[in-house]
Order: structure tokens, then sequence, then C-alpha cells
């Protein structure tokens, strides 16, 4: 009975993902060796699993019977190096795809050659992107959710409260969710050379450019998250925010991460540690 089973096991349709790893190749060879007849070992050029699209063709053109998932993105000090965040963000893309949501990663341009207000101009550029293609990845144009983590969260605060940087009707926004930010920039005193070269020299236009009053009066559903072991400049932001939506009635979800810091928090994401992202799922599924 126990050769039987084998046997018929050996004759189905084997699909290995990671095959042309460093463990993919160590597996197919024990396959192989094992006497497996269809193994099916695609590339990432064949089809690039962090696409939604490219994973349903997979699956349609193969039809397998088992799946043995040893894809991933991994790199040693030179690709971090050549390609820094590009890891950890890209598994906030794993994450988003394996919840049925089409996940988009985008940067912007960077100070000193890029002062204000780049940020939130390149995000309106993503956003007015993901709004006119998103449908192509099965996604809905009407349910779009910006999300941004430490600058990249004063970026997409900046966009989503600051009408002249928005490029399609309202912000085009369905919610925001703010990781880790810097809101309020009339905190900043005396501003170092972080803050001058993106924002300028000039400390009385801080106010101006600043999304924290935009943001009690923001028309969109509002998520915050934020680390317990923030720097401190980076963790008043947060409790300033939390305590002014709160004097302002507005509705909102916050979360403090226990242990977390301003890096780890993020690194979190698409591991056993689902607290922030469960967090995140619930709140997008829960506007209507």
């Amino acid at each position: 009975m126990a050769h039987e089973m084998i046997s018929s096991l050996l004759d189905r349709r084997v699909l290995v993902t990671g095959a042309h790893g460093f463990i993919g190749k160590h597996v197919t060879k024990a396959l192989t060796k094992a006497g497996y007849l269809h193994l099916v070992m695609p590339t990432h050029a064949d089809y690039d699993l962090s696409d939604q699209n490219a994973v349903r063709a997979l699956f349609s053109d193969v039809r397998p019977d088992v799946v043995i998932h040893l894809a991933g993105l991994v790199g040693g000090i030179l690709a971090n190096k050549q390609r820094p965040a590009e890891f950890f963000y890209d598994n906030i893309m794993l994450w988003a795809a394996k919840n049925g949501i089409v996940g988009v990663n985008a940067t912007y341009r960077l100070a000193p050659a890029h002062p204000w207000p780049a940020g939130p101009e390149d995000v309106a550029g993503t956003v007015r992107w993901v709004r006119e293609n998103v449908a192509k990845h099965s996604g809905d144009p009407k349910r779009v959710f910006l999300c941004g983590h430490s600058a990249g969260g004063t970026h997409v605060a900046s966009y989503a409260v600051m009408p002249q940087f928005h490029r399609v009707d309202g912000s085009g926004l369905k919610g925001l969710i703010l990781i880790s930010g810097n809101y309020d920039l009339t905190t900043v005193k005396t501003p170092d050379e972080r803050y001058r070269s993106y924002f300028g020299d000039d400390v009385a236009k801080y106010a101006e450019r600043s999304p924290f009053k935009g943001l009690l009066k923001l028309p969109v559903p509002l998520m915050m998250a934020y680390a317990e072991l923030e720097p401190p400049f980076i963790a008043a932001q947060s409790e300033n925010l939390e305590t002014a939506l709160r004097d302002a009635k507005r509705n909102f979800r916050s979360i403090k991460l226990k242990g977390h810091s301003h890096i780890s928090i993020t690194y979190s994401i698409n591991t056993k540690d689902t607290e922030l992202s469960d967090a995140m799922l619930e709140f997008i599924k829960n506007v209507n």
C-alpha cells in the first residue's frame, strides 16, 4: 500500500518555485534522484511571483498537483548596499498579495538634489499611476490605500492633506496609513542638515509645509502606528498627533508596538509577528 502511494506521487506534476536557488537546487536534485518524473522548475524570468497575474498564469499553465515553494528575495551585504530597503519593503508587497491586495512599492527623489515639495509630488505621481493602472492587475482604482513609513510617512501625509498636489478627484484615496512619520515641523526650532536640505533654511515656512493640521481634518479614514523604541523626537510626533486627533474628536485607529524600533516595526510585516499587519488588514477591510 505504501509502495503504491509513493509510486502514484512520483507521477504527479510537482511545481518547485525557487528551484534554481541554493536550497532549490538541492531539493530538485533529491526529487530527481527519488524518481519524480514531472518536475516543473520555472525561473523568475518565466514568472514573477510578486505579480498576482503572473502567479495566476503559472498555475493556469502548469496545473500542478504538488507545490514546493522555495522562492524568495535574498541577498548579502553587497546586495543590500546596492538596493537599500528593497528586501524588507518587498516583503510588504508579498504580504499584500497573500491577503488579496495589489501591493505597489514606490520611492521618491532625495534631498538635497530634490528639496520640498519633491516628496508629495512623487506621491501624487504614484497615486495617479495606481489609479490608472491597478485594474490591469485585478485591483480596484476606487480603493487605494496609501501607506508611508518614516520620511515616507511625512510625504504621504503631506500629499493627502495638501490639495495642490492632487492629480485625481480629491486625493484619490480610500484610506491613509502612517507609520512613524514626522508630521509637525513647527517643533523643529534649530533644524539640522537633514531638515535644511529638504525643507529649506527658512524655518518660517515649516508650518505651511507640515501636514499636522491638515491631518486633523482629513476626509478619509486614518490609521497611524509607531514603535515603543522610536527615537524620542519621532515618538513625540506620533504621540502629539494621536492626542490632537482625540481632542479634535476624530475617528482614527492607532497602534503602538511594544518592543519594536523605528526599523523593526516595518520588518515585522509578513513574519510571524502579525500585530501591525493584522491591524492594517483589519483597517483596510473595515473601510466601506
